[in-house]
């Protein structure tokens, strides 16, 4: 006797089936984080690989994040070394005081910008098995959290819940004229949708979200035009 199609039991979504409104309103103007391809290990001789495709921060995040702090610690030094030389002691004071918002400003996008969204695919004796998770969730980068629940609330999706991944953009109007972020989401089984991601580097974005859904073996829904990109907004 065959074993059942698990596509068979999933909705046949449509791009016009699809609720088309970013989920996430606003949006970053540079590339926060981008897509990789790990193997984080192999079973001892027990037919299991496992396989990650994890979205990480950017060098871009990187480099503002430590930028800022080294900024921080630049202000300090400065103050403290102004007030040797011209013994005035509120230049330590203002030396201190931006050295303390650069660094609260450095630990803010510490918190949205280094944080991972990973998903986990695993093999087992031919079968296949795994799960999404934010760590912003709960968890981190080894796994969810142990005691996060199951479901879009909890930040921690089964593989087989992810019907498609949705890509849609959103225009930012800004005093400078404004910007283009674009939005991975996720589409579930029962209609329900998830933001991934959303940033500003629509190239990058577009890649990834391709790679992803041949990780996942799931269709994208752009509407991506013949040469593979979102059309102009």
């Amino acid at each position: 006797m065959s074993e059942p199609d698990p596509d068979l039991d999933r909705p046949q979504w449509s791009p016009e089936d699809l609720d088309w409104s970013p989920l996430r309103p606003g949006g970053a103007l540079f590339g926060t984080h981008e897509g990789n391809l790990i193997r984080v290990g192999v079973g001892d001789g027990d037919g299991e690989e496992r396989e990650v495709f994890e979205f990480g921060p950017t060098r871009a995040s990187r480099v503002l994040v430590y930028g800022l702090g080294g900024g921080a610690l630049f202000s300090v030094v400065v103050g403290l070394v102004a007030q040797r030389v011209w013994s005035d002691p509120a230049l330590v004071v203002v030396g201190v005081a931006a050295g303390l918002a650069l660094a609260i400003i450095a630990a803010l996008l510490w918190r949205m910008l280094f944080n991972y969204r990973l998903f986990s695919r695993t093999f087992v004796l031919g079968e296949v098995q795994g799960c999404y998770w934010d760590t912003r969730e709960g968890g981190d980068r080894s796994g969810p959290s142990a005691s996060a629940g199951r479901g879009a609330a909890a930040g921690t999706v089964a593989l087989s819940e992810i019907a498609g991944i949705q890509l849609t953009r959103e225009r930012i109007e800004t005093k400078q004229g404004g910007f283009v972020s674009t939005e991975l989401n996720l589409v579930l089984t029962g209609g329900r949708r998830i933001c991934v991601l959303d940033h500003g580097d629509e190239t990058r974005l577009i890649a990834d979200a391709t790679a992803l859904a041949k990780f996942l073996d799931r269709p994208l829904w752009g509407p991506l035009d013949d040469a593979g990109s979102l059309p102009p907004g």
